[in-house]
C-alpha cells in the first residue's frame, strides 16, 4: 500500500488507514475534508462537468467513509434509498449494523443547505424530507443537520467556496475549524 506524508500534519496517510491517533478525532477529519474539497474542485473545473450535484457523490462517499474509520464505526453508505410513503429519494442512506441511521441530501454547489432559501423542486422536496428524523443537507460548501425538520446546532459554511478556491486547487476552501465543525455535525447525525 502506498503511503504519503500529509504536509499539514507530518504523518503518513493511506486510504485504508486513519491519521495519527495522537490527534483529536475531529482533527483527524481535516486531511479528508481537504481531499473532498480538492476532488470537488477538480470535477467542477473541467469543461462541461455534468450535473453539479453529481460531482459531490464520490467525494462525499470517501469523506463519510473516512469519518466512519476515524470513529471505528461500521457505518455504511447506500445510494438513492427510497423513503416510505412516497416522501422521496435522498441521495444516500447511512446504515449501522443493518439499521438506518439517517439520510444525506446533496444539492448542487451554490444552492446552500438552508431549506428556507430553497425554491421550486428543492422546496417541495424539503417539505417532504422535513418529516425525516435524521438528515444532513449539503451543497459541499454548507452543511446542516436536521432532525424531524428542526436544525440541530448551527449551519457550517466552509471558509471559502470549493468551486472558486483557486489556491491549491480547492484545498484552501477548508480549514481545521471547518473539519472540527463538520465532525460535530457527523457525530450528531451518527450517534
Amino acid at each position: 500500500m502506498k503511503k504519503r506524508t500529509d504536509p499539514q500534519k507530518g504523518f503518513k496517510v493511506a486510504e485504508e488507514t486513519i491519521p495519527n491517533p495522537g490527534f483529536s478525532l475531529p482533527d483527524q477529519l481535516f486531511p479528508y475534508l481537504k481531499r473532498f474539497a480538492v476532488s470537488v474542485y477538480e470535477k467542477l473545473s473541467v469543461p462541461n462537468p455534468g450535473e453539479p450535484e453529481e460531482q459531490l457523490r464520490t467525494p462525499f462517499e470517501k469523506l463519510f467513509d473516512a469519518y466512519a474509520r476515524i470513529i471505528s464505526s461500521p457505518l455504511k453508505i447506500v445510494g438513492e434509498k427510497i423513503l416510505h410513503e412516497r416522501l422521496g429519494k435522498p441521495d444516500f442512506a447511512i446504515y449501522k449494523d443493518r439499521a438506518i441511521v439517517g439520510y444525506i441530501e446533496l444539492k448542487a454547489p451554490g444552492k446552500g443547505a438552508n431549506p428556507d432559501s430553497f425554491k421550486g423542486h428543492d422546496r417541495e422536496q424539503w417539505i417532504r424530507f422535513r418529516e425525516v428524523p435524521n438528515i444532513i443537507y449539503t451543497d459541499g460548501n454548507e452543511w446542516t443537520l436536521y432532525q424531524t425538520g428542526e436544525l440541530v446546532g448551527k449551519r457550517l459554511r466552509l471558509q471559502d467556496d470549493i468551486q472558486t478556491a483557486r489556491a491549491d486547487a480547492g484545498a484552501d476552501a477548508v480549514n481545521e475549524e471547518d473539519a472540527r465543525f463538520l465532525f460535530e455535525i457527523f457525530a450528531g447525525f451518527s450517534s
